[in-house]
């Protein structure tokens, strides 16, 4: 694996894990602090449901936006929104309408790269049917496989930090996946239409 695909790779992870452990913060934080199974349930929800309204509605736009810059603008806006939900966390005082607002907003930006970051994978890989099927397991792993990295990271955060940590965890793991997406470059990369 040469090192564009690694650093790739490796901010996909990042980014991914830094989310993941963001949601399962999300449940025991917000229990912790008094909110209703259903408040939860529904930002969790609503999280999953609208991004893919959207992206039914405007997916085929990063089809015709440049890849690279397009996931460095998201992840940087997902950043902006953590730091919103970061200001926004009061524990009990939370405003739950502007939290999961916010919540909603970031999902959409985590979402709104997976078009993108797809283009990526196929730049990095050759013509041929094995480097694609090669690059788009990586893709799998990077993503799939940060779960179990997220679920320990979630432990350590709700048994002995806040949810203020895993907002800010969340945070850097965007920073650092956009920094990396800025810094690398890919060979083929298509310019925007």
């Amino acid at each position: 694996m040469n090192k564009t695909a690694f650093s790739f790779y490796l901010g996909t992870f990042l980014s991914s894990m830094g989310s993941l452990t963001f949601s399962v913060c999300l449940v025991a934080f917000m229990l912790q602090a008094g909110f209703h199974l259903a408040q939860v349930s529904l930002i969790l929800g609503l999280q999953r449901f609208i991004p893919v309204l959207i992206m039914g509605v405007w997916g085929h736009l990063t089809d015709r936006l440049n890849p690279r810059l397009t996931v460095v603008t998201l992840e940087i806006g997902a950043a902006l929104a953590s730091l919103g939900l970061l200001v926004l966390w009061q524990g009990s005082q939370t405003n739950y309408l502007a939290f999961m607002t916010l919540c909603v907003v970031r999902s959409i930006l985590v979402n709104f790269q997976t078009g993108s970051k797809s283009r990526l994978t196929k730049l990095m890989a050759d013509e041929s049917y094995s480097s694609n099927a090669k690059h788009a397991i990586w893709q799998m792993v990077a993503t799939q496989g940060s779960t179990l990295f997220a679920g320990v990271a979630g432990l350590f955060l709700i048994g002995f930090l806040s949810m203020k940590a895993a907002i800010i965890l969340d945070f850097a793991t965007f920073i650092i996946n956009g920094a990396i997406m800025l810094a690398v470059s890919f060979d083929k990369e298509a310019p925007s239409e």
